[in-house]
């Protein structure tokens, strides 16, 4: 039972933290997911006797797909499944129109997004102990004994969201914005880190096509559809 618990308790933090990666890019390298596990990688492959890879494609096969990646083909990288994004095609697809490139040309940068470590902190369910963040690197441990760890903040259990609530995201976001202000941080220093379109638009070479796909997330790629003769006509056009 106590395996069958720890095993419940990991893949709930892999599902975590794959959602906030992937919510935040396209891709997620499997190594990188690996090292945010940190220990509970090595106590995933001892209990159920299979590498990361093989687990995620048993358990997540809904969700996510581990693909291949790289020149030679051989970097394994975790994306979402297009069985996920049923749910989401069903939604009217965005229709690129001269008028909708135009207002992507001139529109305000995107809002930022949070860390995905960081965003993981406080919607990964809580073990037991205390829930420590490294400031550095975003990265989190829950410790049963001792004082937090040199260049480590405290996330007390009642800001770590349990699962399966209504309006769940927004509640990360509310307490990930109280223990902000009650720690007296600044925001800003726990943003995901990437380029604004506004570096692709004043390049002298990119293209409109280029300049669009950089002012959407990846579900609102995933959302949409264009014919070949308008990629072909976008990727002419220089913004």
């Amino acid at each position: 039972m106590a395996d069958d618990n720890n095993i419940e308790r990991i893949a709930t933090k892999i599902e975590a933290l794959s959602e906030a990666a992937l919510s935040a890019r396209s891709s997620y390298l499997l190594s990188e997911l690996g090292k945010d596990l940190g220990p509970d990688l090595s106590t995933l492959k001892l209990l159920t006797k299979k590498p990361l890879s093989a687990f995620i494609r048993e358990r997540f096969s809904d969700k996510f797909t581990v693909a291949l990646t790289g020149e030679f083909k051989n970097v394994q990288t975790l994306i979402r499944s297009p069985n996920s994004l049923v749910e989401q095609q069903e939604q009217p697809l965005l229709t690129l129109s001269e008028k909708f490139v135009f207002e992507t040309q001139v529109s305000s940068k995107p809002s930022p997004r949070f860390n995905y470590r960081f965003w993981a902190a406080f919607s990964v369910p809580y073990r037991e102990g205390k829930r420590f963040l490294n400031l550095t690197d975003f990265k989190f441990q829950d410790l049963t004994s001792g004082d937090a760890p040199e260049g480590h903040v405290e996330i007390p259990p009642s800001f770590i969201v349990a699962p399966d609530i209504r309006d769940r995201d927004k509640l990360i976001t509310d307490n990930i914005n109280r223990w902000i202000e009650e720690n007296g941080f600044d925001k800003s220093d726990f943003y995901q880190t990437r380029p604004h379109r506004e570096s692709i638009q004043t390049h002298s070479n990119a293209s409109v096509l280029e300049a669009v796909i950089a002012s959407l997330d990846h579900r609102q790629l995933s959302n949409t559809s264009m014919s070949l003769d308008v990629v072909a006509a976008l990727m002419r056009k220089r913004v």
